[in-house]
């Protein structure tokens, strides 16, 4: 259950198409400003 309170489980069903592509790359993208609050994007 730990891995929950890092990442959020992904719609699997999403997965290969460009939705699953674009929920990955916002979620790569927070967790990047979350680990570097000071960055701008």
């Amino acid at each position: 259950d730990k891995i929950l309170a890092v990442q959020k489980p992904v719609d699997q069903s999403l997965r290969e198409t460009s939705a699953w592509l674009r929920v990955t790359a916002q979620a790569a993208a927070a967790r990047e400003t979350a680990q570097n609050p000071g960055a701008s994007a």
